[in-house]
């Protein structure tokens, strides 16, 4: 929380200097929240990646970020609502009832995905028809979530967050689709946003981005310096608290989806 306070406060401080669209209230939310959580999922793959899923430090990380990351997609959820609102209050409202249908329906593929694992015997692998069913129902909420008024990845993002983990589904669906997204999917999302992004044009335009890179630094340092500070308030070793404060401070993926989006809904230029 200390992070995104203080990218609130700069942001309150500073907003007669924003562009007109950074100055609205919703998009001081969608940044101030983007710059000061950090996600699950990407943490969990840097873990990953890392060797450190069984070190305690890398338990410690993926316990603090399950905390941030509930309150981070709150505060995207909050961002869309108040979007919405400053278009017009039906918009909001429909946005509303929309959001409430997809977490229903998001809450029921919950309760099926339970049902899968229980009917499962033991040992064997889920059957394929469930596998497709769920990879269906991605495609199925992300497009729901999109007409909506939200951002397309925040539904699928929730539903995958309602996989019952490990064996057999969890495991499986890993399995099933790993390759592709890693493989496939992602390195195209890098270069689409290579593709729509100009950096020649930063030339001239430092004044307007400097207020920008001021909360970035502010979010990053506020976070690296109030978890090292808390990491000594109970006495861990300062090595293991500097580890835990870069660990925490990383970004991947998911950012990368979070400024597609502010590109669609020109909160920032295409340039």
């Amino acid at each position: 929380m200390v992070p995104l306070v203080t990218v609130v406060s700069i942001a309150l401080g500073v907003r007669k200097s924003l562009d007109k669209e950074m100055a609205r209230p919703s998009s001081i939310i969608g940044f101030s929240s983007a710059f000061a959580i950090t996600s699950y999922p990407v943490l969990y793959q840097i873990i990953k990646e890392l060797n450190l899923l069984n070190s305690e430090i890398g338990r410690l990380a993926l316990s603090t970020v399950m905390i941030s990351d509930f309150i981070g997609l709150h505060f995207m959820a909050l961002f869309e609502f108040v979007r919405q609102w400053e278009e017009a209050a039906i918009d909001a409202l429909w946005y509303a009832i929309s959001f409430v249908g997809i977490m229903l329906s998001i809450g029921g593929a919950r309760q099926a995905m339970i049902w899968v694992v229980r009917t499962t015997p033991e040992g064997k692998p889920v059957e394929q028809a469930y596998v497709v069913a769920i990879l269906v129902w991605v495609m199925v909420v992300a497009f729901a979530s999109d007409v909506s008024g939200m951002a397309i990845a925040n539904a699928p993002m929730w539903l995958g967050l309602m996989v019952p983990n490990g064996q057999p589904l969890g495991a499986t669906l890993v399995e099933k689709t790993e390759m592709m997204v890693m493989e496939i999917l992602m390195p195209f999302s890098f270069a689409f946003v290579g593709m729509n992004t100009n950096v020649t044009s930063m030339s001239g335009q430092w004044s307007r981005m400097v207020l920008l890179l001021v909360m970035a630094m502010a979010a990053y340092v506020t976070k690296f310096v109030a978890i090292l500070m808390t990491s000594r308030f109970f006495e861990m070793p300062i090595r293991d608290g500097l580890a835990l404060s870069l660990v925490m401070s990383l970004r991947g993926q998911l950012e990368i989806l979070i400024f597609l989006t502010w590109m669609d809904l020109e909160v920032i230029s295409h340039s």
